[in-house]
């Protein structure tokens, strides 16, 4: 603000002026005001550039962490073909006439295989079947069932080593594992037994 007496140039065309509170003559009044504009316009595209440059690492990061949560489903890193096939390879067998003998086998390979995927459940195996001829579905090992490891045990013991029994492997469809094994006490099989598991194979 200009004090009495004093004087100053105009902004614009430099012309010395002489009144208060005045930053251009009146002749320049217009282009002065226009300036004022597209220097407030600058102002706004430099806070819009700024918070883009703070915007868009994060984006960045968010979409990173989002495409490795979706890649495996549950944040695991998706698996090659060859360690599928390695993976499979170790169930496949299974697949077909077992004696109560191998189906005994196969429950304590099930529980040292889920004891060394703890952190994987998708590698882990969910073991359902029959016992007895009724075709009553009495063993059910999910990995999910706090008492995984203990029905494991359980059914165990409830296998007739002299028995003939069936069995069939169920694949999870998103991962492509062996994640499911099914055995019927009889040869024909049980379509309760294997809706089931298949449903709970592939659920997540």
């Amino acid at each position: 603000m200009l004090h009495e007496g004093e004087q100053m140039n105009c902004k614009i065309c430099g012309k010395e002026i002489n009144f208060k509170d005045a930053d251009t003559c009146g002749e320049c009044d217009s282009e002065y005001n226009k300036l004022k504009q597209e220097y407030k316009k600058l102002e706004k595209t430099k806070i819009i550039i700024i918070l883009i440059m703070i915007l868009f690492p994060i984006i960045i990061f968010l979409l990173i962490n989002s495409q490795k949560c979706s890649e495996g489903g549950t944040g695991i890193s998706p698996m090659s073909s060859q360690e599928i096939d390695a993976f499979n390879s170790n169930w496949i067998q299974y697949n077909g006439t077992l004696t109560g003998t191998q189906i005994k086998v196969l429950i304590n390979k099930i529980i040292a295989n889920s004891k060394t995927y703890e952190e994987e459940p998708q590698k882990q195996i969910i073991l359902m079947g029959e016992s007895k001829k009724t075709g009553e579905i009495n063993i059910e090992c999910n990995i999910k069932d706090d008492s995984y490891f203990e029905n494991l045990n359980s059914a165990y013991k409830l296998i007739n080593s002299n028995h003939t029994y069936t069995a069939k492997i169920f694949y999870d469809q998103k991962t492509a594992l062996i994640h499911g094994i099914a055995f019927y006490y009889e040869t024909i099989g049980n379509t309760e037994l294997d809706e089931k598991l298949e449903l709970l194979v592939n659920m997540k």
